[in-house]
């Protein structure tokens, strides 16, 4: 059931590629009729042989390049097997295990688009989009006759019409940050674009740490970038060998799906989920999300039940500061630095970034909770 689907959705993806596939990489599927991008949306599917009917809705199909432009479910790593034979790879799932051995054949319509076809138990299926509403914006995957059956394979680069970027959703500061759990390698384009993990949770804050160079597939990260928009924050997605780091506490999902009987998605445990956010205090930390369901393609932080529902974050140069200003020895247990207390006869009060909230220390009373700066040293309310 499942291999069927994944035949098909190798079929999908390598349509266009003998004439825009320029040996193993990452690319984009198009639909050459309705213009919209193939999306790995849940790696389900079924066929019923007695029907000849087919399940594909474990892909979407979308319009719109800028919505493609930042989502991982977009990115297609294409290997060719022999001749016109293909296997595929997205979402943290191959076609060719999927499966369970199966190529893709790829048919030349000699116009620059190209049809997919597979057989299974005696049965031929050409892949196409069956939304027959050019003017919709979404569309699904189905067996088809028709010029929607025609594709376009599109090479990722860092051409603006082709790249992969990210889309930023938290502002702070005059900088932009996210999240991202995908299923490719790759690596910055410009040194305004920071990539973190978490390598350590100690007494409810969050130890950030910078990654540099290659960032391997499947390894979730936090982004910071100078800009919200996806064509500001190109990356370079390639093949590596780099290897995702052993202490990384994120953690994440490909998949969030839950239409046309397709059920694949993480339930949000708030008790040991935490999500990047901006907190009570205004400071950029680790929060408790609202949602039901975890986004697909996004990253969260794992944590013990019995964790603040709030995290700061600080790095470990940052950290080690602060626990000396404690008196030297690093907290054990939450009382130690959950019982610490400001002085309250030393003024001004600043935040863990350096902003000043308060020019008398009394008012530590009406700050929310977190950590701050009172004359020099870091105290946790």
């Amino acid at each position: 059931m499942k291999k069927i689907l994944l035949v098909f959705l190798t079929i999908v993806l390598t349509t266009n590629i003998a004439a825009q596939l320029n040996g193993d990489g990452y690319y984009r599927v198009q639909n050459d009729n309705t213009g919209r991008y193939v999306y790995v949306v849940d790696n389900k599917g079924s066929i019923n042989t007695s029907t000849s009917s087919i399940d594909m809705r474990a892909i979407s199909l979308w319009k719109d390049f800028e919505k493609a432009s930042s989502d991982p479910a977009t990115v297609i790593y294409i290997k060719n097997f022999k001749g016109t034979e293909y296997d595929l790879y997205a979402q943290n799932t191959s076609t060719y295990d999927i499966t369970g051995g199966y190529h893709v054949k790829i048919r030349d319509n000699k116009n620059g688009t190209y049809m997919a076809s597979g057989t299974a138990h005696g049965m031929t299926i050409y892949l196409a989009d069956t939304e027959t509403s050019v003017y919709s914006p979404d569309g699904f995957m189905g067996s088809g006759t028709n010029s929607d059956r025609n594709w376009r394979i599109i090479p990722i680069n860092q051409d603006d019409d082709k790249y992969f970027g990210v889309k930023s959703d938290i502002s702070y500061k005059g900088k932009y940050y996210t999240t991202m759990y995908a299923n490719f390698p790759f690596s910055t384009t410009s040194p305004d674009t920071k990539v973190y993990t978490i390598c350590n949770v100690k007494d409810n804050i969050a130890i950030i740490r910078e990654e540099t160079g290659d960032i391997a597939a499947g390894t979730p990260v936090i982004f910071e970038c100078i800009s919200a928009a996806s064509i500001d924050n190109k990356l370079n997605i390639h093949s590596s060998t780099a290897t995702a780091p052993i202490d990384n506490c994120l953690d994440g999902t490909y998949y969030c799906n839950s239409k046309n009987k397709h059920i694949n998605r993480v339930a949000n445990n708030k008790t040991t989920m935490r999500v990047l956010g901006i907190m009570s205090n205004g400071e950029l930390g680790f929060i408790t999300a609202d949602c039901e369901y975890m986004p697909a393609n996004k990253a969260y932080l794992t944590v013990p039940a019995g964790t603040a529902e709030e995290l700061d974050i600080m790095t470990e140069e940052e950290y080690q500061e602060y626990v000396a200003n404690q008196g030297g020895n690093e907290p054990g247990t939450p009382d130690n630095i959950k019982s610490v207390k400001a002085d309250k006869s030393k003024s001004g009060i600043y935040t863990i970034l350096g902003v000043k909230v308060s020019d008398n220390a009394e008012d530590i009373d009406n700050l929310p909770k977190g950590l701050y700066i009172i004359n020099g040293k870091k105290y946790i309310k």
